[in-house]
């Protein structure tokens, strides 16, 4: 990519787009063939704002470190609609439908495209480095799914605010109370999460937390900021035959749904025990640079064992565990090993990569 990028502003000078300018002006540009026809028809679709910038331009060369003008406007244009029609990267076509499909234009989805884009282009014609297209990669899927207004928060946010130092240090920690609902004495637990983590994110820490084995479906019930209407995000149902409407967990950050307005949401695990934790956030607390995200702060009792049947089922074998004279005893010590339903230690908690 590195290289592409350097090549592009090698050979797209100044001089070259005055003149298809001078083309355009003149209504000759269906004159022009290939790219240089490509750049005209941007050009026509922004004459209308950058007509004085396009005819006042002088012939030097493109540089990537002066303010975005009327010529790096249609340059950046042209790159983002190079990287659609090649597919590469894949995520940059997954946010323009999906921005498309919620009726964003063509022109102004492009635009959402090129501003994700800009940061990573500008580091690698500035530093000399490599391009870091996981980092590019990784900001577009966490763009796809959210509406125009809250891309451009995040990227105000994230990226172009000079006074931040960028991901969980520039946003700080939501400290959620993750509880099971419906045991009692109750099952909870307390962690810190960044503000900037996705669902991915938070479901791989309360499985982490909780004690959960990560084997069975699950997803997050929130209400959507936009319409007001209940929405879940998770892990989409993984069969031909079927269709479900939860929402890919890695494309929804948890800060757009879960925020001091609207603090409280459930996550659902094991669709047939049918646990329900009741999330909420307590409070948003700044970083401290010594410390590893997630952590875990405090809880107590243990997590219900896997595939033990849900409330009901928890509450038999709880009470079988109280009675040894019971005929499935025996049965189950053997099926649970040493498990003890008070306990919980959260140094013992290890938290890993949602990709492990």
């Amino acid at each position: 990519m590195e290289e592409e990028l350097r090549e592009f502003f090698k050979t797209i000078g100044r001089g070259r787009l005055k003149k298809i300018w001078q083309q355009v002006k003149a209504g000759k540009a269906n004159d022009l063939k290939g790219e240089d026809r490509r750049y005209a028809d941007l050009m026509e679709e922004h004459k209308e704002e950058y007509f004085e910038a396009f005819d006042k331009a002088d012939d030097r060369h493109l540089d990537p470190d002066a303010d975005t003008d009327a010529y790096l406007h249609v340059c950046f244009h042209r790159m983002v609609e190079q990287q659609l029609d090649d597919s590469d990267p894949i995520e940059a076509v997954q946010l323009y439908n999906a921005l498309r499909g919620g009726k964003v234009s063509r022109h102004d989805a492009v635009h959402l495209l090129a501003a994700v884009f800009i940061p990573f282009m500008f580091d690698v014609l500035k530093s000399g480095g490599e391009f870091d297209q996981e980092g590019y990669r990784r900001l577009l899927k966490k763009a796809k799914g959210r509406k125009p207004e809250k891309i451009w928060n995040m990227l105000d946010r994230e990226v172009y605010d000079e006074d931040l130092d960028g991901g969980a240090s520039s946003e700080g920690v939501y400290r959620l109370r993750i509880e099971l609902e419906d045991i009692d004495p109750p099952v909870w637990r307390r962690i810190l999460i960044p503000v900037g983590a996705t669902f991915r994110d938070l479901h791989a820490a309360i499985q982490a937390a909780m004690g959960w084995e990560d084997a069975h479906l699950h997803r997050f019930e929130v209400r959507d900021p936009n319409t007001g209407q209940n929405m879940f995000i998770g892990r989409p149902l993984e069969d031909d035959g079927w269709e479900d409407n939860v929402r890919p967990g890695w494309q929804y950050g948890i800060a757009d749904f879960i925020r001091p307005e609207t603090p409280q949401c459930r996550y659902v695990y094991d669709y047939g025990d049918n646990w329900i934790h009741r999330i909420r956030l307590e409070e948003t607390l700044p970083v401290e640079p010594e410390k590893t995200y997630p952590v875990c702060l405090e809880g107590e009792r243990a997590c219900p064992p896997e595939d033990v049947g849900g409330v009901a089922g928890y509450e038999d074998l709880l009470g079988i565990l109280q009675d040894p004279e019971n005929d499935r005893y025996e049965e189950v010590m053997e099926m649970i090993g040493d498990f003890d339903p008070e306990h919980f230690d959260p140094s013992e908690v290890v938290f890993t990569s949602p990709d492990s």
